[in-house]
Order: structure tokens, then sequence, then C-alpha cells
């Protein structure tokens, strides 16, 4: 029955998810042999996109999924010597969405749950240099995991009663691209990178391009991120997110 209910509910569960990604690294000077670090906030404002086995879609806006949310964090840690960089983003998110849906005829479902981790560690080394321009190759892992806490109420002819259910999956993805930077002026510069890899997953991939003005010891950025799934699991095909972003990134 679990089966059953997973796949029947997964698009009420896909509204609860919010934009499971990571703000572009941004390149920095790497003249210096100095360690440099970094310290990122971000939003991503995105709707998503979810295909469940048996091809149905489904798709819930960002309005939506704030509404649900019980807690969230969305953050990078980044640092650089020379032509090396090391970053890791991380994004929790908890949330719950009361809802009434009847799956049997003594069965209700009340409310959906949905707590994620998404983690993704990266090492990067710059290929490219000139006065305007750089470019860095990046290597590292992106990592899902997803709990679904179910909460079931029984009636008659069954003893009335509240009980909850939960499953969890974890996604391990080798991931493989790069990131460049544009030095516009002295203040104003253009970022992007992208990266696509496998493992768990069918495949796995991502773009990003935003632009950034630069302060003395932190910088503000804006733009625009894709990110896609092919999972082929039992609860969900595939997962895509798309939309905005914007965050502050310290120096220290």
């Amino acid at each position: 029955m679990m089966t059953y209910v997973r796949k029947s509910m997964t698009s009420a569960v896909a509204g609860l998810l919010l934009a499971a990604s990571a703000a572009p690294a941004l390149a920095a000077d790497n003249s210096s042999d100095e360690w440099k670090f970094n310290a990122d906030i971000y939003l991503y404002a995105t709707p998503l996109s979810v295909e469940l086995p048996n091809g149905i879609k489904d798709e819930k806006s960002f309005s939506d999924l704030l509404k649900n949310l019980n807690m969230t964090f969305m953050g990078r840690l980044g640092a650089q010597r020379g032509k090396w960089s090391l970053s890791t983003d991380l994004i929790y998110l908890d949330a719950s969405d009361k809802i009434e849906q009847q799956l049997l005829p003594a069965l209700e479902l009340r409310e959906i749950g949905l707590k994620s981790w998404i983690v993704s560690p990266k090492v990067g080394y710059e290929i490219y240099r000139n006065e305007k321009f750089s470019a860095s190759l990046d290597v590292g892992m992106r990592y899902l995991w997803v709990k679904v806490p179910l909460q079931f109420r029984t009636s008659a002819p069954l003893p009335e009663d509240r009980f909850t259910e939960s499953g969890s999956d974890s996604h391990y993805d080798a991931v493989v691209g790069m990131t460049g930077n544009y030095q516009i002026n002295d203040k104003w510069y253009a970022a992007g990178g992208f990266d696509v890899g496998t493992g768990d997953s069918d495949y796995v991939w991502q773009a990003a391009a935003l632009f950034g003005y630069r302060f003395e010891r932190l910088d503000v950025v804006a733009g625009y991120r894709y990110m896609y799934w092919e999972l082929d699991a039992d609860s969900l095909k595939s997962l895509e997110l798309k939309g905005p972003i914007a965050g502050i990134s310290w120096k220290f």
C-alpha cells in the first residue's frame, strides 16, 4: 500500500520541495598563494517541475512552496589558494502540508512532510586567466537526501487512529564542469558555469549565469539557474528546477 501512496501523492510532496540547489561559485583573484575564504547566503526563486514514473507531470509555483515551509537554509562555503579552490553548497529544507485525501474507504491521508539535504562539495583548478577572463575546471559530487513523513487517519469500520509512516531516498552523483568569470570593470563582473554527472541518478546537470557587484569585502549577485535530475526512482522519475537566483557573499 505504501508504494501506491507514494506514487499517488508525489505531486503533493513535490509542492513542498524548495529549489534544492546552490549558487554558482564566484571566481576569485587566484594570483595570491594565501588562503582566501568566502561565505554565501542566497535565495533561489524557482517553480518545481516533477515527472512521476507513470508519466504524469506536475509543477508548483514558488509562492506555493513558501506557504508550507517550516525551516530552510541555503548557503555556501568556499576557499581559494593560488589556482586551487574548494567549495561546499549546503541546502536544508523542512516543510509540511496539511491535506485531506481519501485513499481508501477507511483510510485518509492528513499531512505530508518533506525533509531534505542537498550537499555539493567541489574542487576547482584554474586552467586559464588573462586581464579580464578566467576559467576553472571543477570536479565533485552532488548528494540528495529526501525523507517523506506521511500522516494517516483511520476511521470506521477500522479502529479510529492516527499514525505516521516515512521513507527516505539518497542519491550520490559524481559531477564535472567548468566555471568562468569576466571582469566588466573594477566593480561589476559576470560569472557562470555548468556541470554534468551521473551515479545513483541516471544523470544530473546544471547551468547558471549571473552578474555581481563587488564591494570591499562583500559581493551582491543576481542571475538565473537551471538544474535537472533524471532519477528513474520508484516515487520520482525526474526533477527540474529553474528560476532567478540572488545572494550575498562575504570575503574573509
